[in-house]
């Protein structure tokens, strides 16, 4: 199973629900898609999104709204709301928007070439059929990660990873002798 993750960092948007229906539309035989908020939003959005996500098939939001968690959220904590046949993490930026089939290439891509971590910067996006959406108020730097679950299980502390820390991650697969690699 994958699980294909959009993260959330700003108030959503148009382009945010497109990345949503986007992610949903994609064929491969079995994913789920999780919508992890980031940073605290508006009540009114964050009640809007929960029924966005609710009204589609294979859709969850993840909110860890409670205490401090925004602040102290790790990667152990995200790894303990995915579903434990989760194999591979497909992840995207909000305002992300993959093409048909960009879920099954990158699937392909890390099995065929045994990484545990492969990481998309723009220049590679048109190998994945991935475009983008973004509004006119927010420019980001887009990443696109795709990781094996099972190599987190070799990373040392994992609990003191911060969440989504994608570069702290990498240089931790690399130096536990996991194959990673920057695409582009």
């Amino acid at each position: 199973m994958v699980a294909v993750c959009i993260f959330i960092y700003r108030p959503p948007s148009e382009s945010v629900y497109a990345s949503i229906l986007a992610a949903v539309r994609q064929n491969h035989p079995c994913f789920t898609v999780y919508v992890a908020l980031i940073n605290p939003i508006a009540r009114e959005q964050e009640s809007y999104l929960e029924k966005f996500c609710n009204s589609l098939p294979n859709v969850w939001l993840l909110n860890r709204r409670t205490s401090n968690q925004w602040q102290s959220n790790t990667w152990k904590l995200f790894l303990e709301d995915l579903h434990e046949n989760v194999e591979y993490i497909f992840a995207l930026n909000d305002g992300t928007i993959i093409g048909e089939g960009c879920l099954e290439s990158a699937v392909k891509l890390i099995k065929e070439s045994d990484l545990t971590l492969a990481q998309f910067a723009h220049s590679y996006w048109g190998t994945l059929n991935l475009t983008i959406a973004r509004s006119q108020d927010f420019q980001a730097n887009f990443c696109t990660n795709i990781l094996k679950m099972k190599a987190l299980d070799s990373i040392e502390n994992l609990c003191e990873i911060k969440f989504p820390d994608w570069q702290e991650l990498r240089l931790r697969l690399d130096a536990a002798g996991h194959k990673v690699a920057v695409m582009g």
